[in-house]
């Protein structure tokens, strides 16, 4: 039985303690008067007064009680009664014992307890609570979106009637831009722009928690963790997703600076063309030819410093019009989470998602991609290219070759970072 509940029972017995206190003092004190009484006036015994009958029968009687148990001298006036009063002793001794129980878990609770602080809650807790925040927003948006798209229905008949009135479509354009953001799009009015480019990435932060803990990341301290896995997802898309983590012998600030540093410096990518919108945000356009088709990476990059930890993210937007023709080509739809952690020894946390809206059969898919995987080591640490494994598909050939550059050119600033620091503290 739990202790608390334990406690919780016996707590609130004091009055039956009482009462049982009560009642065995009152036996011992009726006990006592008796053989005092007894003492003082010579009663006749119970054998002495079937002696003094004589008869025969009362003679069996004596011998058959004569062969019971002996009653004790302690003013029990038969057998029953002296039960009743080792039960109530018995009784006793087991409230006694279960006291002394409940005494030793509650010492064992307080030094387990001991140097805790009962405000601090755990990790686990806090991201339930986080979680459960995030579910009561996803079902106001969810409200929001399903109201909206009943307005769309209903003005859509209603454009139907008075489509030639050019007023009214034009106030409908000008509110339709600054909620382009929630599907990922980005508008040419500067301001709605930046407002577009926080709001994307505020939304990736909040919903990385819950990512992590799907993809089982989530407290994990496993070192020299690299998998790359393909799963087919209710709505027929693809999603690629590539987890990494590794320690890093340097504090988390420096490490995270040094990442920082690669993604804003653009090494990996010369074509790129990088726009800094602040301080902790960045926006990178990139395109190339695949074969016969365009590829673009339009990619958010957000820096958010924590107390305890910092958190890069980036996510490409699918449609920037800005970008000619970008709805023609083929537009990368990647989500990257890389939190840091750590004073002393960093710990990295990569996640990345990939999601993949197949026009070919998905099994088809899913091996373009984990052959893409193990051309470019994705699903290792350290691993180069190779060039034997043939990608079968330019478009996916394309995007890797720029995630591994990347990822090369992170790999090399943090290696600068971590020996610096070990030159300075040395």
């Amino acid at each position: 039985m739990d202790s608390d509940l334990l406690e919780l029972l016996l707590a609130t017995d004091d009055q039956v303690q009482d009462d049982f206190s009560f009642l065995c003092k009152l036996i011992d004190d009726t006990s006592s008067d008796r053989t005092s009484g007894e003492s003082d006036v010579s009663l006749p015994s119970l054998d002495q007064f079937i002696m003094d009958k004589g008869t025969t029968k009362t003679k069996a009687s004596s011998k058959r009680k004569a062969s019971q148990e002996p009653l004790p001298a302690a003013g029990a006036k038969n057998l029953f009664q002296y039960r009743q009063r080792q039960e109530l002793k018995q009784l006793r001794e087991q409230v006694d014992l279960l006291q002394a129980q409940l005494a030793t878990e509650w010492q064992k609770h307080q030094r387990s307890t001991n140097g805790q602080d009962s405000n601090v809650i755990s990790p686990w807790e806090q991201a339930a609570r986080e979680e459960l925040i995030e579910r009561n927003r996803a079902n106001i948006e969810n409200r929001q979106l399903k109201q909206a798209l009943v307005e769309l229905s209903t003005f859509l008949d209603q454009m139907q009637r008075v489509f030639a009135k050019r007023p009214r479509t034009a106030m409908i354009s000008e509110n339709t831009p600054s909620d382009a953001w929630q599907a990922l799009k980005l508008t040419a009015q500067h301001s709605l722009r930046v407002a577009a480019m926080h709001a994307i990435s505020d939304r990736q932060y909040r919903k990385m928690q819950h990512a992590f803990i799907n993809a089982g990341l989530f407290q994990s301290t496993q070192d020299g963790l690299a998998s790359a896995t393909t799963q087919l997802q209710s709505d027929g898309s693809i999603l690629l997703e590539l987890k990494r983590q590794s320690i890093v012998p340097a504090p988390f600030r420096i490490v995270s600076q040094a990442l920082w540093s690669a993604l804003a410096a653009c090494t990996h990518n010369p074509e790129a063309a990088l726009h800094v919108v602040d301080d902790s945000t960045i926006y990178e356009r990139f395109s190339c030819i695949a074969g016969q088709a365009t590829v673009h990476c339009n990619t958010i990059r957000k820096f958010y410093a924590e107390d305890s930890r910092d958190v890069i993210l980036w996510r490409t937007v699918l449609e920037d019009v800005l970008v000619p023709n970008m709805d023609r080509g083929v537009v990368n739809n990647e989500i990257q989470c890389a939190p840091t952690s750590d004073p002393e020894v960093c710990r990295i946390t990569s996640l990345t998602q990939v999601r993949v809206n197949p026009k070919q059969p998905p099994q088809e898919i899913m091996g373009i991609l984990q052959r893409g995987v193990e051309r470019f080591g994705l699903e290792k640490v350290h691993d180069a290219e190779n060039e034997e494994v043939q990608v079968d598909s330019e478009v996916t050939e394309a995007l890797m070759a720029y995630n591994k550059r990347l990822q090369q050119a992170i790999v090399d600033f943090i290696a600068k970072a971590v020996q610096a620091y070990r030159a300075q503290t040395s």
